[in-house]
């Protein structure tokens, strides 16, 4: 019999190998790969568990990159709810689900809800994280594009 710690380090594997290939652009291998480890923790996690919420909200970024939007959107919910529940609208945890929800609301032309998420994003980060964490560089830097593309021209 597996232990849950193994278990749970498989999981993990699978999930970080399913983000490399995701970064490559290997998006057909690493989709299985992603639902494997979401129905592994699913049966051994809590809904509420944040392995388990992160892993959901992977999904659903692989969901919005390979331009499956509706199919995101629900895991992207689902995500942002249990987060904001278990640990608060204010947790570090919460801002990345924030902020990949509001890229998929950007991306399917609802700025003037997306930017507001991704402001509250860059909040958390600024006050949990240092300004100049590579972490809040980033949001704030993907913050600063959408506002400039999302900006009326002169």
């Amino acid at each position: 019999m597996i232990s849950d710690r193994t278990a749970q380090k498989t999981e993990t594997a699978k999930n970080n190998l399913a983000q490399s290939l995701q970064f490559l652009g290997g998006y057909p291998e690493a989709e299985p790969l992603m639902r494997d480890a979401l129905e592994a923790a699913n049966k051994g996690l809590s809904v509420k568990h944040p392995t388990y919420t992160t892993l959901r909200n992977n999904l659903a970024e692989l969901l919005r990159n390979t331009g499956r939007d509706e199919e995101a959107q629900p895991r992207f919910l689902e995500a942002l709810s249990v987060t904001c529940a278990a640990l608060g609208e204010d947790h570090l945890e919460y801002a990345p689900n924030l902020n990949s929800f509001a890229l998929l609301l950007y991306i399917t032309d609802c700025h003037s809800e997306a930017l507001p998420m991704m402001r509250q994003a860059l909040g958390i980060h600024n006050s949990t994280l240092r300004p100049d964490h590579p972490h809040t560089k980033t949001v704030r830097a993907s913050l600063e594009t959408r506002e400039r593309d999302a900006a009326p021209s002169p």
